[in-house]
Order: C-alpha cells, then structure tokens, then sequence
C-alpha cells in the first residue's frame, strides 16, 4: 500500500510540482483513506496528507489565523479523521510532516482544535533531519524541502476523548459492513448503520455522501410504504419529500452526525459565528469541492451547521439537566462554571443556526460602507473585507480591480453577497435588492485605471493585514 500512495501521489503532481487539481487531490486521498482502514497508516499515507495540506495552505499566505477557513475545509476535515482514526485503531501518537509556518500552523491548529485536536506548540516542532525521516519512514515529497517543515507529533492524551470514543464506534460499524440495500433492511440499527457507512463513505465528496444517504433513506420509505394499506398514496406522498425535509428525519434519527462531516459542520459553524454571514462558510465550501452548484453549496453548509449545533445543542441541555439535579453538590463552583458555559454554548449553536436558516442582511446593506471605513480596527470593517475577499475569490478572480473601478467592483460584490445571503433564506424571506440582474459589466477603463488604482492598492494592502 505504501508504493500505491506514493505513486498516486506522483501522478497527482503536475510537472510544475504545484498542488494536484481537486479530482486527483480526491483520487489521492482516496488512497489514503483505504490505508487507514489497515490496521495502522503507513508513514507515506500520513506525510501525503499533511503534504497536500501544506500546499493548500500555501497557495494561500494571506490566510489570516484569526478567521478560520481552512485552505480546503474538506482536507481539514479528512487530515482529522486521518489522525483520530490512527489513534483510534491503538497508536499512542500520530507524527506529521507538517509546513514550517507559524501562522499557517497556527491556523491548522485551531482548525483541528475545533474538531478536538490539540496540536503541539509552534515553538516544540523540531526540524527534522535526514536520520530521523529515515528512521519514521518519512520521505519528501516533490517541492518539499527539509528545512521548510517539521515534524508535529500529536500524543493520545490530546485528543478529545469522546472523539477517539466516537471514532472506534464508527470503525465498528464500518467493520460489520452492514448492507446498504433498502429492501434488506429489518430493523431501526440496520437502518441507523446503513446511514452511518454512507455518511462515512471517504472515497466520495461530502455532498455526494449526503446525496447517497437520502437517496437510499427515500427508497427504504418507499419500501415501507408499499406495506400500507393505502401504499399508491403513500409513496407519492414519500417522492414528493423535499432534500432539507429527508436529511431532517435522517439527523433526527442518527442524533451526532458523523465525525468528519461534524468537523467540517462545526468549522462552518466558526465561521458563521465570527462573520455573521452564510457568505464566508458559503466560500468554504465552495473552494473545498470546486464544481459544485451554489444551492447545492448552501444546503451542504446549512445543513451541516444546523446538523451538528442540533446534536450539540442536545448534548449540552443534557449536561445542563444532570449538572442542576446533582444532589452531592461537589465542587458547586466549578459545577456552575461549568453550567454557563453550556448555556453559552447553546446561545452560540442557536446563533449559528440563524446566520444559515435565517441570515440578516445588516453585512450586505451595510458592505461598501462598512468597507470603506476609516474604523480599520472594527468588526464591522474586518468582516467586510472579508467577505468582499470572498466574493473576489469566487467570481473575480482574475479581475484587476484597478482596472475596472473600485465602484463597479463594490457594486457587484454587494450583489453576490446578496445573491448568496438568499439561498439561505425561505422564498418569503428573500431580498429583493440582490439579484444577478442587478449585476454590472466590469470594463476596464483609462479612468478607473487612473482615478481608483491608487486607491485599490492602499486598501489591498490593509486587507492583507486584517
């Protein structure tokens, strides 16, 4: 398995040595993911991983630590289900070569600490030498170079223990392979594991897992139906479920969701939180599985936030309810501590829900003036920049800004912003103002050159700071 990674990843790269596009990134760490189901990860299936991930974050240094995307939320997603799958399966440790930045580390870090994995300090990572790869069994991939990484080595003791406990539950029913036949399907736990195994599925995309898991949710109905004495009826009834409405019932009946879809639920989840906005989480996904339609992007986000801030929500109403009816009383204070902040957490998970099931449109109203302000130290500022950044990075790419005018430029991110807030709104909730009609042609002109060039680049380079 160790010399069917390594050439997979070969043929991943392309001459150049630059990042693999996202369907050989996918035929990749596939094969990844088929090593983890060995009884431990060979040392070239982790230094892969970590590898692909490193480009990602370099293809993107202006990433800033203090918002949380994740170059590619879905190898976020996979390199912390790569790791606690590891230690899951009885290793002690996981080492990693990882990209020797300390604000790219740092971003790393705080993604997986969302998903419950504690990275060691910047500060402890030793550089490797050429002994030491050789005694992991580590070899440098194309492009990477000794002295431009080191090795993190993530011990047991900092993972999450209810996440190794999930995870072995996962894996256990992974091992049963249950059947994923609608018409085999008994009882509740058959039906539970068959969606559990789908929604686990490595080798196919998140929204195609989702996509599979309601699929095969719809025809299991179906077939329950034709049992009814009024079946006609009812399995017309069963076809006309909306998406939203099935994936509903499924969350309904699994309770937590899976571990790598809650890692990417609750890093968009972070995202709605400090933005505020169904448009950064949106841009998350939307980078992450390039092609995927923009309604599609907006119920893969919706869901996964409601999904996993529902489970947590639950989870920690339970905490409160044992917590208050501890009649020994030990250690009140930190019991009461402990309290508030589950209540925090419930207000934070209720928020969240909002921003994707019912978002405000104060950011977009407000976007160009809030961009546009001398407060560059504010919220309001910052979360404007950002998600302007976003815009930018999804429809206007390649457009020179100082060519075709701050002005018209502004206008039309406004518009996406708009355009993208409405997906996550009911149809009698939806904003007239933002529509792709209301778009306008960026041409670039001698005069947006001369009048807003200057202009542009002064507020880039404060962007590049926020």
């Amino acid at each position: 398995m160790a010399k069917n990674n390594k050439d997979a990843a070969k043929a991943a790269m392309n001459k150049n040595g630059n990042a693999p596009e996202t369907k050989e990134e996918a035929k990749v760490l596939t094969q990844v993911m088929d090593a983890a189901k060995s009884n431990h990860l060979s040392q070239d299936s982790k230094v892969m991983l970590a590898y692909l991930t490193q480009k990602r974050w370099v293809e993107n240094p202006n990433l800033p630590a203090a918002l949380i995307e994740g170059a590619n939320v879905i190898t976020d997603a996979l390199m912390a289900d790569t790791i606690v799958t590891s230690l899951a399966k009885g290793d002690e440790t996981f080492t990693m070569l990882i990209c020797r930045d300390e604000n790219k580390y740092l971003a790393i870090s705080a993604a997986l600490n969302t998903m419950g994995i504690t990275l060691p300090s910047f500060k402890e990572l030793p550089a490797p030498s050429e002994e030491q790869l050789k005694k992991l069994g580590i070899k440098l991939l194309p492009g990477q170079k000794a002295e431009n990484t080191a090795l993190a080595t993530i011990d047991k003791k900092n993972v999450d223990k209810t996440v190794i406990e999930k995870k072995k539950k996962e894996l256990a029913v992974e091992k049963k392979n249950p059947t994923t036949d609608p018409t085999k399907i008994e009882n509740e736990t058959q039906l539970k594991e068959a969606l559990q195994v789908l929604l686990m599925n490595m080798k196919e995309t998140p929204d195609t897992r989702i996509q599979n898991a309601v699929a095969f949710y719809q025809s299991y109905l179906e077939v329950q139906a034709q049992k009814s004495e009024n079946k006609d009826a009812e399995i017309e009834r069963i076809k006309g479920l909306s998406r939203p409405v099935l994936l509903k019932q499924i969350s309904e009946l699994l309770g937590n969701c899976t571990y790598a879809l809650e890692g990417m639920g609750k890093l968009f989840s972070k995202a709605a939180l400090e933005a505020g906005s169904p448009v950064v989480p949106f841009k998350m996904y939307k980078t992450a599985s390039k092609g995927t339609s923009d309604e599609i992007a907006a119920e893969m986000v919706r869901t996964l936030v409601v999904w996993t801030s529902e489970s947590r929500m639950k989870n920690c109403q339970d905490f409160i309810d044992m917590a208050s009816n501890d009649k020994t009383k030990k250690d009140d204070e930190k019991r009461k501590a402990n309290i508030r902040e589950a209540e925090k957490s419930i207000e934070e998970c209720k928020t969240a829900i909002a921003v994707v099931t019912n978002p405000s449109f104060d950011a977009v109203n407000n976007l160009i003036e809030n961009y546009k302000s001398a407060d560059v130290q504010s919220d309001d500022y910052r979360i404007a920049h950002r998600i302007v950044s976003n815009v930018k990075d999804l429809y206007y790419k390649k457009i020179d800004v100082a060519k075709v005018g701050m002005s018209a430029f502004l206008h039309n991110c406004q518009q996406y912003a708009g355009i993208i807030t409405n997906l996550f709104c009911d149809p009698l909730s939806k904003s007239k103002n933002y529509d792709v009609t209301n778009l306008v042609e960026l041409k670039e002109t001698e005069a947006a050159a001369e009048g807003e060039g200057e202009q542009k680049a002064e507020e880039t380079e404060g962007e590049s700071k926020n």
